[in-house]
C-alpha cells in the first residue's frame, strides 16, 4: 500500500510516497500534470533525490524492474490486472522515450521556473547522465556533489546543503 506522507517544514509542504524510489519519478508528473496545476503555482523548490531517468548503460533497467518486481506485486493484490496490461503500461512509461527521464519532456525541464537542487546517483535505474542533464536544462537547478552517500562527512555536508537550499527558498510570510 503507498503511503503518502506530508510534512511541514519551515513553512514548506515537502512529500513523500513510499520514500523516494515512487516519489522521482512522479516529481516531474506533479508539477506538470492539470490537477496539479494548483499545487505547482505555491510550490517554492525542489529537491530531486536520486532522480530516475534513462540509463544508457541499462536501458531496460526499469522495465525489467517493474516487470519482476512491481507487476506481480500489483497482481497479487489486482486479480484484474493482466500481465499484458502492465507490460503495456511499462513499455509506454520507459521504452517510447526512453533517453531521458521518463514523465517530461526537455522542453518541459527548461521551461521550469521552480528552483531545484538536484541530487545524483549512478545506479541502473538512477542515471547520472539524466540528472546531470536536468541540472544543464533547469534555468534554476542546483546539484550536490556525487558521490554524497558513501562517506559520513559528506553525506553530513549534503545534507546540510539539502537544508540550505529548502531555507533559501521559503515561502514569503503572509499578513493575516
Amino acid at each position: 500500500m503507498t503511503t503518502l506522507i506530508l510534512f511541514l517544514l519551515y513553512g514548506l509542504v515537502i512529500i513523500a510516497i513510499d520514500g523516494f524510489a515512487v516519489w522521482k519519478p512522479r516529481v516531474w508528473v506533479e508539477w506538470t500534470e492539470r490537477q496539479f496545476i494548483y499545487w505547482r503555482e505555491r510550490v517554492v523548490a525542489g529537491v530531486l533525490c536520486q532522480p530516475v531517468g534513462h540509463n544508457t548503460k541499462t536501458p531496460d533497467s526499469m522495465y525489467n524492474s517493474g516487470r519482476d518486481i512491481w507487476a506481480p506485486a500489483l497482481r497479487a493484490r489486482r486479480t484484474d490486472v493482466t500481465m499484458e496490461t502492465c507490460e503495456a503500461y511499462l513499455h509506454n512509461l520507459y521504452r517510447v522515450e526512453p533517453d531521458f527521464v521518463y514523465s517530461v519532456s526537455r522542453d518541459f525541464v527548461r521551461s521550469c521556473q521552480t528552483p531545484m537542487l538536484v541530487m545524483p546517483d549512478d545506479t541502473p535505474s538512477h542515471s547520472y547522465e539524466a540528472a546531470m542533464e536536468v541540472v544543464e536544462l533547469a534555468p534554476k537547478a542546483e546539484v550536490t556533489v556525487y558521490p554524497w552517500k558513501e562517506q559520513k562527512d559528506v553525506l553530513a555536508k549534503t545534507i546540510n546543503q539539502v537544508r540550505d537550499f529548502l531555507l533559501a527558498h521559503q515561502p514569503a510570510k503572509t499578513a493575516h
